[in-house]
């Protein structure tokens, strides 16, 4: 450890020290929870109750099986193929947590299939638009992504600050970072979205900070992010990485620390050679 003491711990292990481990920068990756199916198990589902009650045990899986079971029956069923986008989202989160960016990426182009087939039976889905944009905006956007915000405005005029969070991944990704500082912040200082969604806002704003190497504010969005969720892996693994990039070891490898705890099994390997 004394040859590399100078060196960030990510550092360290991309000149060589730590050979075998492979690093996932979670900066760059923006997850959401889709908050339109919370906990719904109730005779109202029908044919998805026991797929509804898979998935509040997160046994996505078995969901998965089910819902076959039910396309098999019924395929124009939208609600199953936003259940099954969702179970994919979830599994490519679980994927990213523990550095498979294979199945990673997987999970998320048949999310997007998924929810794309639910908005063809179900213009008015706005589970499917939400869907389908967050697994887009985590496969870096392919084309279809600005005409597919366009038309989610159009539709749900009322959640237009949600959709702001994706506009200002989108124009991020172009290269207009303050046009998306300004959309992502307009949509956190609104009231109007979901803690989950502003949990993603406010990592996605810090993400933006970071590359921009502006730590301060990168650090007081992750704070926020943190205030705002004690349980938010994912900003404490970027709040690690923060400090990392900053050669605050200590402080890293605790936020590191804690992200494990709260299931972010990847940064395990990093926690091996805090000192």
């Amino acid at each position: 450890m004394e040859t590399f003491q100078n060196e960030s711990i990510t550092n360290r292990i991309k000149n060589g020290a730590y050979r075998g481990i492979v690093i996932i920068p979670s900066l760059l990756i923006f997850v959401l929870t889709i908050s339109v199916l919370t906990s719904c198990v109730d005779e109202e589902k029908g044919v998805l109750k026991s797929a509804y009650a898979f998935y509040d045990q997160k046994n996505y899986k078995a969901v998965l099986d089910e819902i076959d079971k039910v396309l098999i029956e019924d395929e124009k069923n939208a609600e199953a193929f936003v259940l099954r986008g969702n179970c994919h989202l979830e599994l490519a989160k679980n994927a990213f947590r523990m550095n498979d960016q294979f199945m990673m990426v997987t999970h998320y182009e048949d999310a997007s299939f998924s929810f794309g087939q639910a908005i063809s039976l179900d213009e008015n889905s706005q589970a499917a638009y939400f869907g389908k944009l967050t697994a887009l905006a985590n496969i870096t956007f392919e084309d279809e992504s600005p005409g597919l915000l366009k038309q989610s405005r159009e539709k749900f005029p009322n959640a237009n600050y949600t959709f702001k969070i994706f506009e200002g991944i989108e124009k991020n990704r172009t290269g207009d970072r303050l046009g998306a500082i300004a959309d992502i912040k307009s949509s956190i200082d609104s009231g109007r979205i979901s803690n989950d969604e502003k949990s993603l806002a406010l990592r996605v704003l810090a993400s933006i900070y970071m590359n921009m190497e502006n730590y301060e504010a990168a650090l007081k969005t992750l704070n926020d992010a943190i205030a705002h969720n004690s349980s938010d892996d994912l900003a404490f693994a970027m709040r690690g990485e923060l400090h990392d990039m900053q050669g605050k070891e200590e402080e890293a490898c605790s936020d590191y620390g804690q992200a494990v705890v709260l299931g972010y099994i990847a940064k395990k390997e990093m926690l091996a050679y805090c000192k």
